[in-house]
């Protein structure tokens, strides 16, 4: 039978019990590297999560909400809390329009009608 010393203690060991330490030392090492890999993901997948760019990311910012207008010699409103004139921006929309019973607002590429009495009230 072969022996072998160890190498901490210096008494002779069997190489079976040199070969389960081993093995052992192996499984321990590699528990991580299985711990990482996700076992729900698609077959070729990547256990990795995707992480999109900032600009990637689509923020949804909702319409404000037409609360008031206020009509003298020039138009302006009231629109999620905040007075604004034409020109004027609320919550990163640009306010185009004022008129007596709407507000056009605008943001990037599109257009918003906020009426002030909308025309499907029901009676």
């Amino acid at each position: 039978m072969a022996s072998t010393s160890n190498i901490f203690s210096g008494k002779p060991q069997s190489l079976k019990t040199y070969l389960h330490g081993l093995a052992v030392v192996i499984f321990w090492c590699a528990l991580p590297v299985a711990a990482i890999t996700d076992p729900t993901s698609p077959l070729g997948g990547s256990a990795e999560p995707e992480f999109k760019q900032e600009s990637e990311v689509a923020v949804v910012v909702p319409v404000p909400q037409l609360e008031s207008i206020i009509c003298m010699s020039t138009c302006r409103a009231v629109i999620a809390g905040q007075a604004v004139k034409a020109g004027g921006s609320v919550n990163g929309y640009r306010v185009t329009a004022i008129k007596p019973s709407e507000v056009i607002l605008r943001r990037e590429q599109q257009t918003f009608n906020l009426e002030l009495f909308p025309n499907d009230i029901k009676q």
